[in-house]
């Protein structure tokens, strides 16, 4: 059985949250060595996903590994932003 974004997002050690405003999820992960926070949120309303690197409230290089892309692509595809 294939698994669920959520799942994917999971085993890549992210936690989600449904926000209350809008339609929206949220994910996000800090890395423990480095103190970063890596959050995404799909936006239902919008049907955009927005990435925030954080370190410290300071702007910094971010990179996804092809996991990470996948999940991505398994939330967008069960909100059905791809059928369009």
């Amino acid at each position: 059985m294939d698994k669920t974004a959520k799942e994917m997002f999971e085993e890549l050690g992210f936690t989600c949250e449904k926000l209350e405003f809008d339609d929206a999820i949220k994910y996000y992960k800090k890395y423990p060595k480095t103190n970063c926070i890596l959050t995404l949120i799909f936006d239902s309303e919008i049907k955009e996903c927005f990435m925030e690197f954080d370190n410290e409230h300071k702007r910094i290089p971010m990179s996804l590994n092809a996991p990470e892309v996948k999940a991505i692509h398994q939330e967008m595809e069960e909100l059905g932003w791809l059928d369009e």
